[in-house]
Formats: structure tokens, C-alpha cells, sequence
């Protein structure tokens, strides 16, 4: 079943309704179900993979994901969640333990834009209080938050990375100068 989800994702019917996906619920939902569905899995089915991509336990946090939060709110740095997706991601941050340590939280399908818009990142800046210049965006797509440098801000592409690989650079976050 994963070859055949992973195969239908280049199909181009799939990739037609992906254009938008992350800019409503009802768009997201309707995209990654059309994706699913084209590869042959059943509707109860994909009801129930689709909830399940949605379950904050679903989610796993990089291994240093907490060190590096931890020690960015004692420098009392604002952090900011930006990401394209289709529902809330708040319950994910706190069912990890990580909400607390989050100031802004701009989602795609709350405010009608997805990255690289430069757009979205300007508002995450502002929802934050700080400048672009000062702001360091930390991503792994540099398709999309490779948008951040149109903003006017720095970005830090992370490699792929296993979850419990901690070379990845996350910790180079702590190394930029927040001050500008």
C-alpha cells in the first residue's frame, strides 16, 4: 500500500487539486483524500489515515527539539511556528510539551497564504515583534521557506535528518545573532 501512495503522488490528476491545499481545511482535506484515494485505498480507509495524520500523537519532535526551545526561551528569544497545513497545529505543540515555549503560531490555513509567499512571513514577523532582518527562519524545504530570504530574512535549511539524528543543525539556531 505505501508503493502505491507513494506512486500516486506524481499522478497528474493528484497533482492538479494539490495547488492550494494548505490554504483551507476543506481544501487539505480534499487534496491529501483525492491523493489517497487515486491509490486504490478504500474510503473508510483513507477517513482513518487522514485522521490519523491529524492526531497530535502522530507527530514526533525532533530528539532536541525541547534543549534547543528550552534555551532559546531562557534567552528569552520569541519562537514562532510557520507552517503550510491544513488544520490546527497548537494541540500537536502541547500534547509534546512544547506550547508553552511558542509565541506566534501562523498556519497557512488560517490566514489564506502558504510559503514561499513573502507575505506569510512578514506576518509571522509581526506576530512575533520583530524585525525580518532579525529573524531567522529555520525550515527543511527549500521550496518553501526558502521564501523567507524575499522577506528580508535569514534562513537556516536544515538537511534531511533522521528524528534522533541531532547533527542536523538544529543547534546552529542557537549560534545566530537574534540582535541583528
Amino acid at each position: 500500500m505505501v508503493m502505491r501512495i507513494r506512486a500516486a503522488r506524481d499522478d497528474r490528476k493528484v497533482l492538479a487539486v494539490q495547488g492550494g491545499r494548505d490554504l483551507s481545511p476543506g481544501r487539505h482535506r480534499a487534496a491529501t483524500t483525492a491523493w489517497l484515494r487515486s491509490a486504490g485505498i478504500d474510503q473508510p480507509l483513507v477517513d482513518a489515515l487522514y485522521a490519523r495524520l491529524r492526531e497530535p500523537a502522530a507527530w514526533i519532535p525532533y530528539e532536541d527539539a525541547h534543549e534547543v526551545f528550552g534555551e532559546l526561551v531562557r534567552r528569552r528569544i520569541p519562537i514562532g511556528l510557520l507552517s503550510n497545513t491544513g488544520w490546527d497545529l497548537r494541540p500537536t505543540l502541547e500534547h509534546h510539551g512544547l506550547g508553552c515555549a511558542v509565541s506566534a503560531v501562523i498556519l497557512s490555513c488560517e490566514v489564506g497564504l502558504e510559503k514561499p509567499d513573502p507575505r506569510i512571513f512578514r506576518l509571522a514577523c509581526a506576530a512575533l515583534g520583530t524585525s525580518p532582518g532579525s529573524t531567522l527562519m529555520v525550515g527543511d524545504n527549500p521550496d518553501t521557506d526558502g521564501g523567507a530570504a524575499r522577506a528580508g530574512m535569514p534562513a537556516l535549511l536544515l538537511p534531511p535528518a533522521s528524528r534522533n539524528d541531532t547533527s542536523g543543525g538544529r543547534r546552529a539556531v542557537l549560534g545566530f545573532d537574534h540582535d541583528g
